[in-house]
């Protein structure tokens, strides 16, 4: 396919990249964050421990009450009837003695408790999924039966204050709505107005940052974006439309790769599996053959008849090595060292009906515009060195 574009409209694009570009992206050019480097971004779990911690009064931040505070006060404002806290309780009451429950009160993400004061702040987490199978209706009883003579305030909390989408009108009236958004504001005020330790400022700073970049849009950031392409869309709509596929790129380069790969204890399968859209590789070793008596016929059999497979494995975002074991009709002949061994292994796992065991993993999008071909090596070679290291630990067993 030919295209056609004025040379100056490409040299417009050039020059903006060259000379612009730096400074009106400056502020999102933050490096790294921390929550991003510990893969914690935007799991729903590690936000609703970050939140744990801060509504907590007497935690090591040193905030006192101020989050909690500042909490109920945008709950108050957003919410047009909220009888269970008043703006005077929240500001004047000591909340000092309360305890916060992390899922562990009947599965519920956040229970904020104040046995002096017989108040519950209740928070179900909401950060890429919405509510199911009727669990605030659960949640909602289960905190009223409780804790029946305390003021109770349940609160849905999303990206942007949605409605819960699962619960009918009648159970939504009970709960009040909050956003992520509305977090941000109170964590940027907190860190600006008030005189907090440098260590707790940076936590502040990084998981604010950390909601801009995962959470929530950057309206500001959304702006610029749309002028640049507005002013060079001709140009980059050529690119986008030949950017490179880094997940079709990787699957090459592993399959190649491991086409071409022998350490003498791998046993490749001959017959080739597909599964739509996901991307496999599967094989087997000659040391679990031989520790898990598996008599498999690789000419004649397909290898979901084998008692286990080695895969990698991906649905596009990020490639997994793991073993693959069936259950429990299979697993329950294995010896009974080798049961044994398995079961106390902290890497294992149990789906669809399988028994999992994960070993290496690796993310194509991080790798690609590196030696993508270094990298899949070294992919591979971690993996297997884990994988010996794994059936060298069965053999010590036996």
């Amino acid at each position: 396919m030919k295209y056609s574009v004025e040379e100056k409209k490409v040299s417009s694009l050039l020059n903006y990249l060259e000379n612009q570009s730096r400074e009106d992206f400056n502020k999102w050019l933050t490096g790294v964050n921390i929550f991003e480097v510990l893969k914690i971004s935007s799991a729903e779990i590690r936000h609703s421990n970050i939140l744990g911690w801060l509504i907590t009064p007497n935690e090591n931040h040193s905030l006192g009450d101020k989050f909690f505070e500042k909490v109920i006060l945008k709950i108050i404002e957003n919410n047009s009837s909220v009888s269970e806290i008043s703006m005077i309780d929240a500001l004047l009451k000591d909340f000092s003695d309360a305890k916060v429950f992390r899922e562990s009160k009947n599965d519920i993400d956040i229970l904020f408790s104040s046995k002096k004061n017989k108040f519950n702040l209740i928070i179900e987490n909401k950060t890429w999924t919405a509510d199911h199978d009727n669990q605030l209706k659960k949640y909602r009883e289960f905190v009223d039966k409780e804790y029946s003579s305390y003021k109770n305030l349940f609160v849905y909390l999303t990206p942007y204050g949605d409605q819960p989408i699962e619960a009918d009108e009648s159970e939504r009236m009970h709960w009040k709505i909050l956003s992520y958004k509305e977090i941000s504001d109170i964590l940027a005020d907190i860190v600006y107005t008030y005189d907090i330790d440098e260590k707790v400022r940076y936590i502040l700073t990084e998981y604010n940052d950390n909601l801009k970049r995962n959470i929530l849009k950057d309206e500001e950031l959304e702006q610029l974006t749309k002028d640049i392409y507005s002013k060079h869309k001709e140009v980059l709509d050529i690119i986008f439309l030949n950017r490179p596929d880094y997940i079709e790129d990787f699957k090459f380069a592993v399959r190649n790769e491991f086409e071409n790969f022998d350490d003498g204890n791998v046993i490749k399968n001959k017959i080739p599996f597909l599964d739509g859209n996901i991307f496999r590789i599967r094989f087997r070793t000659k040391k679990l053959d031989k520790f898990l008596n598996d008599n498999f016929d690789e000419d004649n059999d397909k290898l979901e008849s084998s008692i286990y497979w080695y895969e990698i494995a991906s649905d596009g975002n990020e490639f997994k090595f793991w073993l693959v074991l069936k259950e429990p009709e299979y697993f329950n002949q294995l010896p009974q060292k080798i049961q044994k061994f398995y079961n106390q292994d902290t890497k294992k796992y149990h789906d669809w009906g399988k028994i999992y065991r994960r070993f290496h993993s690796i993310n194509p999008e991080e790798a690609w515009g590196k030696n993508l071909d270094q990298e899949v090596q070294n992919f591979i070679k971690e993996s297997l060195k884990e994988i010996q290291e794994f059936e060298n630990s069965i053999q010590s067993t036996l």
